[in-house]
């Protein structure tokens, strides 16, 4: 069964014995996801590395304009996406924002993508500004992501674990309310603002949370699914960059780069499959009162 046959469908009240649905279906916007991971993987990727290996090796360029003109190509696709998203949440007539929140109340999200971006140009800012650059360090941004991704959710996890109650919103999470599974709060912020969802798809995400067990079950495992890896290739990859006499330091720079990459692709083939998975299982027993919390 495809994941669309659950995903794309609208909330109904759980008083008639109907698995609560979310709107969205995301075969509709294949393709505009295969455009969007297409641009990020080459100038988040790819690029970085030809650019270094060309650069560095067919031609003459001092080193320092070597690297700037490799930082001056990075994450274009990803700074273009956070401004759109940016102008989607403020502007007045936003269909997508947190109900009740002003037009400078951004997402959980889009916080997080302002610190991933700080982190990032704070990175290659530092390593070419030294001369002679710091290499090493240019090849930390993708490994920098996972670090800022996997050491929040696993301190929001613990306080989810600890019933510590949200200090302060965390996107359609109240201050004050317990908080969810970190990947629920990402869902919701990137179906509804990047994928177009709107403000509506955070209801009915939040409804088919309360109501499905299984559910729950599967946005707990798949936060953890991601998060323990993340850290741990994060860690690896930055051992293998800065550990002396390991490496030299041109393939350093390209494990750096391209190691979190294979990652994450890795992952999300993985993601697909056990996704497709649960949503299956989770239709099956919905006709079980076990499952459900009404």
């Amino acid at each position: 069964m495809p994941i669309s046959d659950t995903l794309s469908i609208s909330y109904n009240n759980t008083s008639d014995n109907r698995l609560p649905k979310l709107e969205y279906n995301i075969y509709a916007k294949k393709w505009s996801i295969i455009f969007f991971c297409t641009c990020t993987a080459l100038d988040s990727v790819a690029v970085p590395i030809v650019l270094y290996i060309i650069l560095n090796y067919q031609t003459h360029l001092d080193k320092n304009t070597v690297y700037l003109i490799i930082s001056g190509t990075l994450f274009g696709t990803i700074i273009l996406e956070f401004l759109q998203r940016t102008w989607r949440l403020w502007k007045k007539s936003s269909t997508c924002r947190v109900a009740n929140t002003g037009r400078w109340d951004f997402d959980w999200f889009h916080w997080n993508s302002a610190l991933v971006l700080i982190v990032i140009i704070a990175e290659v800012a530092t390593a070419t500004s030294i001369d002679p650059p710091l290499v090493r360090l240019l090849a930390m941004p993708t490994s920098s992501i996972l670090f800022v991704f996997s050491i929040e959710v696993l301190l929001i996890e613990l306080m989810r674990t600890f019933r510590v109650k949200a200090p302060f919103r965390v996107s359609s999470i109240r201050k004050g309310e317990y908080l969810r599974p970190t990947l629920f709060t990402l869902i919701e912020d990137v179906v509804a603002v990047d994928g177009n969802g709107g403000s509506g798809y955070r209801v009915n995400l939040r409804a088919r949370y309360e109501a499905s067990r299984d559910f729950r079950r599967l946005l707990v495992f798949m936060t953890w699914f991601w998060m323990v890896p993340s850290l741990l290739v994060a860690v690896a990859t930055s051992m293998v960059i800065f550990w002396p006499n390991l490496l030299s330091r041109d393939l350093a720079y390209v494990i750096g780069w391209s190691a979190p990459a294979a990652f994450i692709t890795i992952w999300a083939v993985f993601t697909i499959l056990i996704v497709q998975s649960a949503l299956q299982k989770e239709k099956r027993n919905w006709t079980n009162d076990e499952n459900r919390l009404l």
